[in-house]
């Protein structure tokens, strides 16, 4: 049934102190839509061709990786300012559409900045996060908290609650019934200048949308009761990789303190000799340690893999020494710790000595690595090698969680653009030092093999070739 306009009077104009407060939150407003259309955009984008195609078949790589996590931190962050201003504009509103909304101008137009508020909040949850967090695998990814970018559960929880609100979207669905019966009368009395205009077609399409006034209290609560029923087997899935994560760490600590002997090649001082005169800044080194028993659960034939940085003169040259993230770790490089490596223990630097107590040692390089060419892409490289020093071992060997990482995923981290080689093993994407390896037998390989040694009985070794490492990764 139609609803007879209300009379106005001359009061429609509103203070000085009321246009600067409304020039405010408008500016807010527009600010932090903007933000949204751009950020709406680059989700979409990513979803449908990066997100939509990973199933079963791939893994994220490091960078969408770290691109995932921008993202939902970003959605995250543009809601917060937008609910901070939902709340200051709620208080300053006439959510009845009574007198005042009529009436005085600023308050109409206070109100329809908050709606609009909320709607672009309500689509942004129903179009750009909905879409992927309903799938099981990145809803997990964001649960499970296991990340080294900053986003917390906690802070998922309070987004998705928010919108789940039954007293918010009570609220917001009055309103709106009443805008939608009530818009003829005072479609005449929109301000342009204030923007009342667009505001009014934002609230108007996104209803359409949305359909928030035809929501009911059991559409409501089944809708809540779907969500977290998805939210329960995460827990269960999460708790249970947590649990498989403890014993994990707890048998390979274990284990890892059982050994027998010490590594050949460290008795030889002429091969410690060759391996140091034939490192390069950012070196891999991967190796086999027999005599230490968790050298047998780990799949493949090394089971150990670290990254060489470099000594400081080798720094100075490729002008890498005074880097920000090079600069914390000056005493320790001159110290002599200059591997990067993960251990049970965590991401740390060790002395080339400590890492050549093993058996067999091979030296990967990714020549590019050394051309003047590659300046920027060097820096890249050491930012992601750098930034991994002090996270836990992931005794859940999951290539897809960022804040703890075994050794072979510390290489798969840093060396981002190389595509490696992943298995899946109890439904988690893993690599291997071998993995790593078997990238030099490659078409087209970004590393070569540069040295292969193998220590033998007393202080001698042997020299071994590219073909007799083939011969030992694929048997």
């Amino acid at each position: 049934m139609a609803v007879a306009p209300l009379t106005f009077s001359q009061t429609d104009t509103p203070s000085s102190s009321g246009q600067v407060l409304l020039d405010t939150y408008n500016l807010e407003f527009l600010e932090n839509n903007e933000d949204y259309i751009r950020l709406s955009y680059e989700v979409a984008d990513f979803y449908d061709n990066t997100l939509s195609k990973i199933t079963k078949t791939r893994a994220l790589t490091p960078t969408e990786l770290d691109y995932f996590y921008h993202l939902v931190k970003r959605v995250l962050k543009n809601d917060r300012e937008r609910s901070y201003l939902e709340l200051k504009l709620r208080v300053l509103s006439d959510l009845n559409l009574g007198k005042r909304f009529y009436e005085e101008s600023h308050v109409r137009s206070l109100t329809l900045l908050w709606a609009a508020t909320e709607m672009i909040g309500q689509n942004v949850f129903n179009y750009v996060f909905a879409p992927i967090y309903q799938n099981k695998k990145f809803r997990r990814m964001i649960l499970s908290g296991h990340n080294a970018n900053g986003l917390r559960k906690s802070k998922v929880e309070r987004y998705f609650k928010k919108y789940f609100n039954n007293k918010r979207i009570k609220r917001l669905s009055n309103f709106l019934k009443k805008f939608m019966r009530e818009k003829s009368n005072f479609v005449s009395l929109l301000d342009v200048e204030n923007n009342d205009e667009y505001l009014f077609q934002i609230i108007e399409t996104s209803e359409k949308k949305l359909k928030i006034r035809k929501s009911t209290a059991i559409k409501r609560r089944l809708a809540i009761i779907k969500f977290y029923l998805k939210d329960v087997t995460d827990i269960i899935n999460i708790g249970a990789n947590d649990i498989f994560s403890e014993l994990s760490g707890g048998f390979g600590n274990a284990v890892g303190r059982v050994k027998w002997r010490s590594g050949r090649l460290k008795r030889s001082n002429e091969a410690v000799g060759l391996v140091k005169e034939t490192l390069k800044p950012l070196d891999i080194l991967v190796e086999k340690t027999p005599f230490i028993l968790t050298d047998y659960l780990i799949p493949g034939h090394f089971g150990h893999i670290a990254l060489y940085l470099g000594t400081r003169e080798q720094l100075e040259e490729l002008n890498m020494w005074n880097h920000p993230k090079i600069r914390p770790f000056h005493s320790s490089i001159m110290n002599g710790k200059v591997i990067l490596e993960a251990k049970r223990d965590g991401v740390q630097l060790s002395t080339i000595d400590e890492f050549l107590n093993v058996d067999e040692l091979a030296i990967l390089r990714a020549p590019e690595q050394l051309s003047s060419n590659y300046a920027h892409h060097n820096e890249e490289v050491y930012n992601r090698a750098i930034q991994q020093i002090g996270k836990a071992y992931d005794f859940n060997f999951d290539v897809e969680t960022s804040d703890e990482i075994v050794c072979s995923e510390l290489i798969y981290q840093t060396y981002y653009f190389i595509d490696w080689r992943l298995e899946k093993t109890m439904g988690r994407w893993t690599i291997s030092p071998d993995n790593i390896v078997q990238e030099i037998f490659q078409e087209k390989p970004r590393i070569d093999l540069i040295l292969y040694l193998k220590g033998q009985l007393g202080s001698r070794y042997k020299r071994l070739t590219k073909k007799d490492l083939q011969k030992v990764i694929e048997s």
